[in-house]
């Protein structure tokens, strides 16, 4: 019944509010082009690479143990579990989801490592919403210390037990360079176009709500029942429909409230990132009620490390502006994009020197 209300309003939302649905679908399509291509499309190509190549095995190596201790998972997860945190949140996941159509692990284990391997990357966390949003680096790095810290708790909380292990003994067949960087670009590409159509409906829903007052509306009950002015309650429906708008809204707040809300969203994902990890997972088997539990686990723990760090080290913040808010999707993204391209450019040449230093020695 729900869902059939749901679309028809979905239906009478498109010729009611035509041109806001036709503006934001189109600011959509303007983030996903300016934005997430330029940002996201070289580092899943390069993550990809390297969890398909050879290339993994190095990184892995001087993590193995701590990933079986800590995680309950082969050693080769850990170069998976690095680029989940270096990467942003669709990286993790369809890493993940390779590793399980390789038959590399159970879909018990990608199940429980799902839930720590979604993660808001370091350049979102400090360049976009610390130094861009809240005018402060330190604010990006207290942030960005407590999503890692909530992510480490949560990883083993979730982690799968050990009798689930099956696989932890498997050697992983790993394919040529070549072979290797064309399934990365073909399987990448495909996870991209899904990523953006998300971004893009989320755009056009979220205009759609604010033109035809439903945000307001929303936004005046949650801050009622959570006894928080509106402004918080405009962030928080903000925050749970897309990840970047609600630490806008959250930046404007200041202090601790703000800092708290944007850790909050950070954690949570948001509405359209969590379709995109369904998108992506859809066929694999991983079954996804362990990552929605561990978003509510996470965002507790990231809170609390917030609150806490925020009293040990009080970051000094500004007032975001609306010209900072209209240039942010595009100043803060080449940047970044670059940093992780050179980052694994290097990793990549370091990893191919060692592997020909040990060719020469056998």
């Amino acid at each position: 019944v729900l869902m059939t209300i749901g679309l028809i309003l979905i239906g009478a939302s498109v010729f009611l509010f035509n041109d806001s649905l036709g503006m934001g679908i189109a600011a959509g399509i303007s983030i996903s082009l300016n934005t997430l291509v330029p940002a996201l499309f070289p580092f899943m190509v390069l993550s990809s690479l390297i969890a398909y190549s050879r290339f993994s095995h190095y990184i892995s190596a001087p993590f193995s143990r701590g990933v079986r201790w800590l995680f309950h998972l082969p050693s080769y997860c850990a170069a998976v579990i690095l680029m989940s945190m270096l990467g942003g949140y669709p990286v993790g996941a369809k890493l993940i989801t390779d590793l399980v159509s390789n038959k590399l692990l159970t879909q018990k284990q990608a199940e429980r490592m799902l839930c720590f391997c979604v993660n808001a990357s370091p350049a979102f966390v400090v360049t976009g919403v610390g130094a861009a949003m809240f005018g402060s680096i330190q604010a990006g790095f207290l942030l960005l210390g407590a999503h890692v810290a909530a992510t480490i708790v949560t990883g083993i909380l979730f982690r799968p037990k050990k009798a689930d292990c099956v696989n932890a003994e498997m050697t992983p067949k790993y394919m040529s360079l070549s072979s290797a960087f064309v399934t990365a670009v073909q399987a990448s590409a495909r996870a991209l176009v899904s990523i953006c159509a998300f971004v893009t409906l989320f755009a056009g829903i979220s205009a759609v709500l604010r033109s035809s007052g439903a945000m307001k509306v929303l936004s005046q009950l949650i801050s009622g029942l959570l006894f928080l002015p509106v402004s918080s309650g405009d962030a928080i429906v903000a925050g749970f429909l897309e990840v970047t708008t609600g630490c806008v809204k959250a930046a404007n707040l200041q202090g601790v409230q703000g800092l708290i809300l944007a850790s909050l969203f950070c954690s949570w994902c948001s509405l359209s990132i969590i379709c995109q990890i369904m998108s992506i997972v859809r066929g694999s088997g991983i079954g996804l009620k362990p990552f929605l539990l561990s978003r509510v686990v996470h965002s507790i723990f990231s809170c609390s490390f917030t609150f806490l760090l925020f009293l040990v080290f009080p970051p000094v913040t500004t007032v975001l502006t609306e010209a900072t808010i209209a240039q942010l999707h595009l100043s803060s993204t080449p940047l970044s994009s670059g940093l992780l391209f050179i980052t694994c450019s290097v990793l990549i040449l370091f990893c191919e020197k060692s592997m020909a230093s040990r060719r020469q020695k056998c």
